[in-house]
């Protein structure tokens, strides 16, 4: 009951859209075709429990598991796909309360566990090293636990799984894990040190992640990462250093809102997209370092852009103070905002090649004296 009272507490402040809608563990329409099995790794399919209630998701490509349904076994097992459709997710509160439940099989074409999925269920709740765990998902943590690791054959983190853990100081997390999800450590405020594996399994860090973990200073984004949600490092407020791999193709809104120690950050030429306000009241930030100038010009950033409180610019480590028809050649769109606020900017050449300068592209660049349109 305080989790959730501090979830919405943290979410009005905020003023974050989470969908807190919680299932009842009683009968109600089912959408399982009844024929469907739970395929796991290393494993034959085995046939998934009639009667759980399945829901389509937005575009009618996958399913999530809403509760139990007409189902009345203590064992049950969640289908793998629904209608042809893999079941990708477990809704918040699917199986709160259902405390005759002795375990759950959860396929491996699951990547989301909602908040509070299994609360209550004290028969199916198996702890370990400070980790609440039902089938190889953390679900909640125990009370002062300061160091854990996980279970080596941990597939995911639920949504808020340790929310509020102020005692946790390291997490280690095995190269198994395929995701991290929403609010699945916000308001850690002793965190220190995260430790990922490199097994290329993890795809998405969710929204608010690692939000208001205080004592965070550094972290390294695994290989094979392609997406950091919304929040994700918001109001880390000592973060120093964060190293993003290739491979990462958006960054979402606020993502590092308020990380007001970040000093320098590095874009990938894998980013195509930065979300609105995502480095939002990062004063600290003196230099935003790139590799690819072409990459850079093709961003959709969403009033996003780091060199707003940066202002340098550094290609391959060289400060950009001249764009040169060369350098830019090939490109044919410039986006918004491309070069906003990078005050060390003195020249530019456009080339013939590009069609387009989007809006603001180079608004407030302070000491922009030449800019010369190369003839066609």
């Amino acid at each position: 009951m305080k989790k959730r009272l501090l979830v919405i507490l943290l979410a009005l402040a905020a003023t974050l859209c989470l969908a807190f809608a919680l299932s009842a563990c009683a009968p109600a329409p089912n959408d399982n075709a009844g024929d469907n099995g739970a395929q796991n790794e290393n494993t034959e399919e085995i046939k998934s429990t009639a009667g759980l209630e399945y829901k389509p998701n937005d575009g009618n490509e996958t399913y999530t598991c809403t509760g139990l349904g007409t189902a009345t076994s203590t064992d049950i097992i969640i289908a793998s796909k629904v209608n042809g459709k893999p079941v990708t997710a477990i809704g918040d509160g699917a199986f709160e309360n259902c405390t005759t439940l002795t375990s759950v099989t959860i396929p491996d074409s699951v990547t989301s566990v909602g908040y509070d999925a299994f609360l209550g269920c004290v028969k199916l709740i198996q702890t370990q090293d400070g980790a609440d765990y039902v089938d190889k998902w953390v679900v909640d943590c125990g009370g002062g636990v300061t160091a854990v690791t996980l279970k080596d054959d941990t597939r995911g983190i639920a949504d808020l799984a340790f929310l509020g853990c102020r005692s946790l100081t390291e997490i280690t997390i095995p190269d198994g894990v395929v995701s991290v999800g929403n609010s699945a450590f916000m308001n850690c405020t002793s965190l220190t040190s995260v430790n990922f594996g490199n097994g290329g399994k993890l795809k998405t860090i969710g929204k608010n992640a690692f939000d208001s973990c205080l004592d965070l200073t550094s972290i390294t984004i695994p290989d094979g990462v392609t997406s950091i949600c919304d929040g994700a490092f918001k109001d880390c407020l000592n973060l120093t250093e964060i190293t993003i791999p290739d491979g990462i193709t958006s960054i979402g809104c606020q993502t590092f809102c308020h990380c007001e120690n970040l000093d320098n950050i590095t874009i990938p030429a894998s980013v195509t997209s930065i979300g609105k306000l995502a480095f939002e009241l990062c004063s600290g930030l003196m230099g935003v370092y790139i590799t690819d100038l072409t990459a850079w010009c093709n961003i959709e950033f969403d009033l996003s852009n780091p060199l707003e409180y940066a202002g340098e610019l550094y290609l391959n480590g060289e400060p950009v103070n001249e764009i040169t028809a060369d350098m830019l050649r090939g490109v044919t769109v410039i986006k918004d905002y491309a070069f906003y606020c990078c005050i060390g900017l003195e020249s530019v050449t456009i080339p013939d090649s590009v069609t387009s300068i989007g809006y603001s592209a180079f608004a407030d660049c302070d000491n922009l004296s030449s800019v010369t349109f190369e003839n066609k």
